[in-house]
């Protein structure tokens, strides 16, 4: 997808979208998602075709918009109108990468993700009588929202181990203690936003009649919408607030490994990094690839550069960026990977 996220630049130690080169890393909102796969994915477009290899099936470089917002006006879009002129056997996108310090502390790991989770945007709302700050009362919008999402976020919710993440374990061991690691293992919700008010700005002497609060969940494979929905109501326990569905994905299909395209992009790694761990991750954002796999399509996401963990954190944030002399390597093997797969029958 080549649509990013909005940027907000006074945070910023460089132009968000200047693309600037500074210590080796090129900087930018997009540089990891995730502009900087979609120019590997160019360059290796543009490669097999000086090389002409030996190809049994097409090709297709599809670059679209509106990833960030769901997808309708791009895959999505794509799927309902071209699905019979695209047809894929596979799909390559984004999702995993190379790290010594994401996966695991101190070992070389190349996670290929196979899987994602259940994406459920969910938006609260308490609805209460407005009035004078001077004059507190039991009606407030404002406190009974805060008293329920207190009660939400009292423990973690419910999460069961699957089989993706055990290989994940298997293969490598004690896994990081970082903030991707664990959305890897666990479902999670996070608040994401939080209004109320009266004016613009609000008034700080009135009572609002309405506060909401929006809820960002992404739910591993094998578990239903209805009982992670059935849990945060039994949490929240008040029957008065408002819960509302604002997105939700496909439910998670989990792609084989067994597939001769997995295989090549393992191989390759490997012919480059002898020694190095491959194996299958969940991955624990969203991406366009989930919504091929309901259809049946193999859906790999995979950056095969070696990124540290500071830069694959810097998605969405601050300060995206890529190191520059990991895009070279990850094109040939993106390059051979694909070319091992186009000579076979």
């Amino acid at each position: 997808h080549m649509d990013v996220v909005p940027a907000d630049a006074t945070r910023w130690p460089v132009p968000p979208f200047s693309g600037e080169l500074r210590d080796g890393e090129l900087w930018g909102r997009g540089a990891v998602d995730m502009k900087g796969i979609g120019v590997t994915h160019l360059y290796a477009f543009l490669q097999l075709k000086k090389q002409n290899p030996k190809r049994t099936r097409d090709v297709i470089l599809l670059a679209v918009p509106d990833e960030e917002a769901g997808g309708i006006l791009g895959a999505r879009y794509m799927l309902k109108q071209h699905y019979q002129d695209l047809d894929p056997e596979y799909i390559l996108d984004e999702g995993g990468c190379g790290s010594r310090d994401l996966f695991a502390d101190d070992k070389l790991v190349f996670g290929i993700g196979v899987a994602e989770k259940k994406i459920l945007w969910l938006k609260l709302r308490a609805e209460g009588v407005a009035g004078h700050g001077s004059q507190p009362h039991e009606q407030n919008p404002n406190d009974r929202l805060l008293r329920a999402l207190s009660r939400l976020f009292a423990e973690p919710m419910p999460s069961a181990e699957i089989d993706v993440v055990k290989t994940l374990r298997g293969r490598v061991g004690t896994l990081a203690k970082n903030k991707y690691m664990r959305a890897i293992e666990h479902s999670t919700m996070a608040l994401t936003t939080l209004r109320s008010g009266v004016g613009d700005p609000p008034k700080a002497n009135v009572i609002p009649s309405v506060a909401e609060a929006t809820l960002d969940c992404r739910v591993l494979p094998g578990t239903s919408k209805e009982s992670w929905l059935a849990e945060i109501w039994r949490r929240l326990a008040d029957p008065e607030l408002k819960l509302t569905i604002l997105y939700e994905s496909d439910d998670p299909v989990v792609t084989p490994t067994t597939t001769p395209f997995y295989r090549a992009l393992e191989s390759a790694v490997l012919r480059h990094h002898p020694g190095a761990i491959v194996t299958p991750i969940l991955i624990p954002y969203g991406t366009d690839s989930n919504a091929f796999r309901p259809r049946g399509v193999n859906s790999y996401g995979f950056f095969p550069v070696v990124l540290p963990a500071k830069n694959v954190a810097s998605m969405h944030g601050d300060s995206e960026r890529v190191p520059v002399s990991a895009l070279k390597p990850g094109l040939q093997i993106l390059y051979e990977a694909l070319a091992e797969l186009l000579a076979q029958p």
